[in-house]
This record gives structure tokens, sequence and C-alpha cells, in this order.
């Protein structure tokens, strides 16, 4: 299976928290690609920090729910805190989620694939058209570059440089 991960954060130090994560991630399976770090405002609430992500693209014959298990612990690990209020949004200094696996679709309350806001933010779609453009959205029917290209988030969303990334 192939997955498509968007790591970000805003609190402490995220690239190397990401750089940390990815060499996890890597044990549960193949990382045929990271992208750029792109650099955005908070999305969906306020803070002073900017976000950095990054999307991560995994070979794994890993399934959806348990790569999902080892990416909440990974997080806890990496200092994620559980969320004070579900549903909410605020700062944090790592965040997983799984966009796509393959074309796979995926709806329970714990798990949604593809990933149910993923064409609505730049911050996501920025990095995930740097390594998959082409890639069809199994239920939009549209290609990575057309959601980024028809997407109305006009959050300014910049590419600030790359993870250093050992597997």
């Amino acid at each position: 299976m192939n997955y498509y991960l968007l790591l970000g954060g805003n609190m402490g130090d995220v690239d190397t928290s990401m750089s940390l994560a990815i060499s996890r991630i890597a044990e549960a399976g193949r990382i045929l690609a990271v992208s750029s770090v792109v650099e955005s405002p908070p999305w969906g609430f306020s803070a002073p920090e900017p976000f950095h992500n990054a999307v991560v693209r995994l070979s794994s014959d890993v399934g959806p729910f348990a790569l999902l298990s080892f990416i909440k612990h990974l997080e806890i690990e990496l200092g994620r805190k559980p969320k004070r209020v579900e549903g909410e949004y605020e700062s944090r200094p790592i965040d997983i989620d799984i966009l796509f696996c393959d074309s796979q679709v995926v709806n329970t309350e714990v798990l949604q694939i593809p990933h149910p806001r993923l064409h609505l933010r730049r911050f996501t779609l920025v990095p995930l058209a740097e390594v998959a453009p082409g890639f069809v959205h199994p239920v939009l029917g549209k290609t990575v570059a057309e959601m980024l290209a028809d997407t109305d988030d006009e959050s300014d969303v910049r590419i600030v440089g790359r993870l250093s990334v050992s597997q």
C-alpha cells in the first residue's frame, strides 16, 4: 500500500520532530518521497507561531488502522498532548495525518481516508503536489494539482527548506 502522510506542527523544533517522526515511520515500511517543508499561518485558529508541514510517501504492508495506532503513539512519544476539546485546533509540536492510502476510502469515527479536509488546505496541497501532483482523489475525482488550483484557501504557504532524514 502507498500512503501519503502529512506531518507538521508549530511548537518547538518542528523540523527536528518531523525528521525524527520520518525515521520512525520508516520502521513501518519504506519512505519513497519526502516533500519540501512549507511554512504557513495556523489554519482554523490563532497562534503566534507559524506551522511547518511536509508530506511523506510511504510504501507499507501495514493496514490503515494499524498505521494510525502507530502514528498516534509516535505523536505522544514526540511530545503531542491529547486535545483539550475534540475537534478544536491548537498549537502542537507534531501532528501526523493519513491523507491517502492508495485509492481506498475509509469512513469510521476514528479514521477517515482520504483526509476529509485535505482539499481545503493549501498547507497540505502544496507539499502533496510536490510528491504526487497526478494522484487522483478517490472521492472527488480530481488530481492533487487540480485540487491545488481549485482551492479557495488563499493562505500564504511558502517552501522554507528540506528535512534531514536518515533511513
